[in-house]
């Protein structure tokens, strides 16, 4: 809302009002003689030079701070606001000790009155000094560094509004109401007015804190709290009104009027919870359509994926087929063995594929399925159940994206099958381990572990560029991208650890 972008503005203008009428209500009042702007004449209270002194420093301290753009937290800004507040509070405990009396100050004041006729008296009432403590204290809780006392403040702020609001609509329903009750019996309207004003004013400057910042906000509830604002205030004060003329017309006695008050406002506050309902409903049948969007939005995405990831399968098939096919067509074993390395490669990328195809989550892989799968794969190519070469898997429950999947797919084809076809040479049987675990000193990394019993590599890793053969190059190629480092152990077999971070399971590389 516009208002909401502008609101330092809206501040200053509020402090300047106050502290402009509570000057003109002591210069032209009490000091010009014009008695007339210091109180009403039907509800008989003023408000008392102090008063409109505590109502001029205040506000006017905060209106010259906000507009300076001035941090009253801290720094100069909260030193400024303290010492104002000290000065109020001197002010308000001095006019509150002097009773009906008033105080020294109050005289002072009155002496440089320029009117020569009878100068009317007053005090200042407890309610109003229970304003000035909960200002102050609201100010002073606000500054404060710690987070509970600064939960304070909007309970002091909508104290001080409350007890400003009742004199108000007290005098505003029926002026006369207020001489008998002890604790507002000396608050004037215009007393009444500023200290809603200093409240509001107040409120607005915690941003984002105040139960008022819900006005101003674009959801649903905010512009059913605007819509219903005017009704709730401005509704009761007319049943009000129209009760108390009903009295003195005649119309009803005091008892029924009490009757008459109760239904209007049962009917008021049914009014205000039906409007509520229907807005929350209307808002839950937005709801429901959005999720019902969404949903098809996201069926439609899945048979999207879907049928990308089977066309993805079937091209990798055909790949497989190609590169078999074209292996055949040779009788140099060292060109068939490359053709069938790079025939397996194609194999592991495609079994990444169709995983996926059979889960529900189209995004990522369960690790420990994928590695079953893919080493029974490299078993039945190679021939190691005729070979008396057995491999298990030990995987955690662990998932993984397409990426990081395919990559551990690779590093595992490649490596397991190099150990398939080199590590047992002049031995009948033989066993290959591999895992997939959880680091047992750092739970933020795992462990991808291929062992075997056989022979060992004979050679240095990670290996030479220029020497290395394509699968070792493959191998030192696939552990940067999955950002781990490589250890070997030659002792009964071979072992290659690999251990990479365990955020990278879930990255989209």
């Amino acid at each position: 809302m516009r208002l909401r972008r502008h609101i330092r503005y809206v501040r200053i203008a509020l402090f300047t009002a106050i502290a402009t009428s509570a000057l003109a209500i002591l210069l032209f009042g009490w000091v010009g003689g014009f008695y007339a702007l210091t109180g009403a004449s039907i509800g008989g209270a003023r408000m008392t030079p102090s008063t409109a002194i505590g109502f001029f420093l205040l506000s006017a301290a905060i209106a010259i701070l906000d507009l300076l753009c001035m941090d009253m937290r801290r720094g100069r800004g909260a030193i400024a606001i303290g010492i104002v507040s000290g000065v109020v509070v001197l002010v308000v405990l001095a006019s509150f000790a002097g009773g009906s009396a008033g105080s020294p100050l109050d005289g002072l004041l009155l002496s440089l009155s320029f009117s020569t006729g009878e100068r009317p008296s007053g005090y200042l009432s407890p309610a109003t000094a229970a304003c000035f403590f909960c200002a102050i204290a609201a100010l002073g809780v606000r500054s404060s560094s710690s987070d509970r006392l600064q939960k304070a403040f909007t309970p002091l702020v909508t104290s001080g509004l409350a007890i400003g609001s009742v004199a108000l609509a007290s005098y505003l329903v029926q002026p006369t109401a207020l001489r008998d009750v002890d604790f507002f019996a000396a608050m004037s309207l215009q007393t009444a007015v500023l200290a809603v004003l200093l409240f509001i004013g107040l409120m607005l400057l915690a941003e984002d804190r105040g139960w008022i910042w819900l006005f101003f906000g674009s959801g649903a509830g905010s512009k059913g709290a605007r819509r219903l604002f005017p009704i709730l205030i401005f509704g009761p004060l007319c049943v009000a009104v129209l009760a108390l003329a009903g009295s003195r017309a005649g119309w009803f006695d005091e008892d029924f009027r009490v009757a008459f008050l109760a239904v209007m406002m049962m009917a008021g506050g049914l009014a205000a919870l039906l409007a509520t309902a229907r807005v929350q409903n209307r808002n839950e049948l937005r709801l429901k359509q959005f999720i019902a969007e969404l949903e098809a939005a996201n069926s439609d995405k899945n048979v999207l994926i879907r049928e990308v990831y089977h066309r993805v399968k079937n091209n990798l098939q055909q790949m497989d087929a190609l590169l078999w096919t074209e292996a055949r067509k040779h009788k140099d074993v060292s060109v068939r063995d490359s053709f069938d390395a790079m025939s397996s490669r194609v194999r592991a990328i495609g079994l990444v594929h169709q995983l996926l195809l059979k889960r529900e989550n189209l995004s990522t892989v369960q690790l420990a399925a994928f590695l079953e799968t893919l080493v029974e794969t490299i078993a039945k190519a190679g021939d190691l159940d005729g070979r008396k070469v057995t491999i298990t898997v030990e995987a955690s429950a662990d998932e993984a994206s397409l990426s990081t999947a395919t990559t551990i797919g690779l590093l595992v084809n490649e490596i397991v099958s190099n150990a398939a076809k080199h590590a047992f040479q002049g031995r009948e049987t033989g066993q290959i381990r591999v895992s997939l675990t959880e680091d047992a000193e750092d739970p933020e990394f795992r462990h991808l572990v291929v062992e075997d019993d056989g022979i060992g590599m004979g050679t240095a890793w990670p290996p030479d560029p220029r020497q290395g053969g394509t699968g070792s190059r493959l191998i030192s190629s696939l552990v940067k991208q999955l950002r781990g480092s490589v250890q070997i152990q030659e002792k009964g077999g071979t072992k290659i650890m690999i251990r990479f971070p365990r955020s990278l399971l879930q990255e989209a590389r």
